[in-house]
């Protein structure tokens, strides 16, 4: 996607993506419960305020824009399948 190696799954591995996802899952739910916010926002929200660390393990991934907008459309496309999910 975007033209770019680059991939979460590949930075922090496959258990913790899907842990991490599954986290996000239950923790939307809550939130939702309170407030109607779109899925693909919550997801896209995580995505921006989560890229910095990125930085931390892959400095060159940071620095891409490819990256970044490859992982974004991953996460809104997470968010627009949560969202149909919680229909």
């Amino acid at each position: 996607m975007c033209r770019t190696s680059y991939s979460d799954v590949g930075l922090v591995g496959l258990p913790l993506h899907v842990a991490n996802g599954a986290l996000f899952g239950v923790v939307y739910h809550q939130v939702r419960r309170r407030r109607p916010v779109p899925a693909v926002v919550a997801a896209v929200v995580e995505h921006v305020s989560l890229w910095p660390l990125v930085a931390i393990m892959d400095p060159a991934a940071a620095r891409s824009v490819r990256a970044f907008a490859s992982s974004g459309l991953g996460h809104a496309t997470f968010g627009l399948v949560l969202g149909r999910l919680e229909r």
